[in-house]
C-alpha cells in the first residue's frame, strides 16, 4: 500500500516536469478529431513565439500543477502560434494570447485574453463550464 502511495507520487511528479509541450496538441484537426472521440471540449491556446506576454503566461501556467490538472481533466489542450500554425480564420490572432474554450462542433463557449493572474484564469475557465453548461441546456 505504502509502495503504491509512493509511486503514485512519484508518477505526479513526473508529469509535472515535463514542459507545456507535452500537454498541449499542436494540430487543429487532431485536436478536433481527440475531442470528439474523448467527449472533451476543446481549450486552444493562441500566441506567438516573439510576444513577451505569451512566454509569461506559458511560463505561470507551467508552475502551476493545480490548473494544468484541471485542463487536462476538462479538455484538450491545444496550442498554436499565429504566425506558424493552421486553424480556421473566425479565429482571432490579435490581442494575444488569445484563449478559446469550444466544442468539438466548434461551437465556441468562450474567448478571452487577459489573465493577470493564474487565480483570474482559472476564474475564466469557471465562466467558460458556466456557458458551457447553458449553451448545453439550450441544444437539449
Amino acid at each position: 500500500m505504502l509502495l503504491r502511495f509512493f509511486l503514485s507520487i512519484c508518477l505526479c511528479n513526473s508529469l509535472f516536469a515535463l514542459s507545456l509541450d507535452e500537454y498541449f496538441l499542436d494540430n487543429y484537426e487532431e485536436a478536433l478529431v481527440q475531442a470528439k472521440k474523448e467527449k472533451k471540449k476543446i481549450y486552444m491556446l493562441l500566441d506567438t513565439q516573439n510576444s513577451q506576454e505569451c512566454s509569461t503566461f506559458i511560463e505561470k501556467l507551467e508552475d502551476d500543477e493545480d490548473t494544468l490538472w484541471r485542463m487536462q481533466k476538462e479538455y484538450i489542450l491545444l496550442h498554436l502560434d499565429v504566425k506558424k500554425d493552421s486553424f480556421p480564420k473566425r479565429f482571432v490572432r490579435i490581442r494575444l494570447p488569445r484563449h478559446y474554450i469550444f466544442t468539438p462542433k466548434e461551437a465556441i463557449v468562450y474567448s478571452f485574453t487577459e489573465y493577470e493572474n493564474m487565480e483570474f484564469f482559472n476564474a475564466y475557465l469557471d465562466e467558460a463550464e458556466y456557458r458551457y453548461k447553458k449553451m448545453y441546456k439550450r441544444i437539449h
